[in-house]
This record gives structure tokens, sequence and C-alpha cells, in this order.
């Protein structure tokens, strides 16, 4: 993972409202690896990420614990940027504090972006999309993943800070109005269920039939969307 020198932490972040930027987010909300098995599926999801992502030269916008980085596949270089100084200082000198809507990075310099639940957050995220657009070289891949708020409802808002909820066709529409192609959209994995939690205590499946069952029941159940899309390639 090819780190960035911290960045200047007076840049404006994520969103108009300061409040939203105090450091005790990373700890609240942040995805990370509480207890083994929680590591051991994370990684998995990761890893799938990357098949689509690609090998070259990869940003990660709001890359929280740095886990997406930490399953790069060998020839990847990896970047990330995040708003939380508590995020950067988590992976070090793996991530830069900026804001997702300045993006201090020049044009055309990554082959794929990845930005996981940060779309939702923004007050205005046509100015993330246009960002993402910009810093991909033609040809390049974009990847956001938010929630679907027809499959999450009312939960949408169990996190404060959550502003924008999407559905396929708003963020279908958004993308395209920015000029980008070849959409695709898919969701992640079902949560854990008391089924489950039963059913892993007793036979003690592996990880990977966990994984691959959760992300079977996403296709109709989960309320991650997951969406692909690319930036045309040049003339």
């Amino acid at each position: 993972f090819r780190a960035f020198q911290a960045g200047r932490a007076d840049r404006r972040l994520w969103s108009e409202d300061p409040e939203s930027a105090v450091g005790a987010y990373f700890d609240h909300y942040t995805k990370k690896a509480r207890d083994p098995d929680t590591a051991a599926l994370l990684a998995l999801t990761y890893r799938d990420r990357w098949k689509s992502l690609g090998k070259g030269r990869v940003l990660d916008i709001a890359c929280g614990a740095g886990m997406l980085a930490e399953q790069a596949p060998e020839g990847a270089r990896v970047f990330g940027v995040d708003r939380d100084p508590a995020a950067a200082a988590h992976v070090r000198r793996r991530c830069a504090v900026g804001s997702a809507t300045e993006l201090p990075f020049p044009s055309a310099s990554f082959d794929a972006v990845h930005c996981a639940h940060l779309i939702e957050h923004l007050t205005a995220p046509e100015r993330l999309v246009r960002e993402i657009h910009r810093v991909l070289r033609p040809g390049g891949l974009a990847m956001i993943l938010t929630p679907d708020i027809r499959r999450y409802g009312f939960d949408f808002w169990v996190d404060h800070t959550h502003v924008r909820p999407f559905t396929p066709e708003g963020l279908t529409g958004l993308l395209t109005m920015h000029d980008f192609i070849d959409l695709r959209m898919e969701y992640g994995l079902f949560h854990e269920t008391r089924i489950e939690r039963w059913w892993r205590a007793i036979l003690r499946p592996s990880h990977e039939t966990v994984y691959a069952l959760r992300k079977r029941l996403g296709r109709r159940h989960a309320g991650e969307l997951i969406c692909t899309a690319r930036k045309p390639a040049a003339p």
C-alpha cells in the first residue's frame, strides 16, 4: 500500500458542517474488524472488490481503517484519503487527511476509485462524483457503495450523519449526468441473523461458506448497494 504524506488537516472536509468532522466518528461508525470472524469476512469482502478494481493505481476515498488496502493484490498501488484525522492516525502514513470534494490529486491519475459509504453523508453528492470523474483516467472504473433506502428503510437514519438517501435509479441518474457509462448495480452481503449464529455454532462452517451464503442472500435481501461505472475511454 503506497502511502501518502499526511495532508493538510485544515482543508475543508466532506461536509459543510464542522460538527460532522469530529474524531469520534472513527470510533463509533468506521467499519473495523472487531473479532476474528468479522475480520475474516471483511477480508473476503474486500478481496472480492479487488476483482473489479484491478491491479493499477487505485484511490480509496473515505478509506477509514484501511481495510481495502490490506487486501490489495500484488502489483496494485493504493492511495487513500479520509476527512477524519483519527482514521489517518490509525493507518498512520497510509492516509492523507483531505476533502473528498476537492481531492488533492492530479486529473486522470487513477485506474480505479473506490468510495464506500460516503456519498450518503454529503449534502452535495454531485461534487464528489465530479471529482471521481476528474481523477480517473479514461476508461477507469468507479466503485461506489451506499445504502439502498428502499431496503434499509428507517434504519438508514440510525447513523445521524446520513443526509442523502439513494435508490438504484437515483444513483444511476447522478452518475449518468456526469458522463459515466457501463453502470452495473449489485448488492452486498446479507447481515448476520440469529439463525446463522445458531447454524455456525453447531456446524462450524468455513468463513468462505458463510461468505458465499450471505452473498447469495444479499442479491434479494441485502441493503448495501454496490455500483460500478466507467469513465469513457479517450476517443
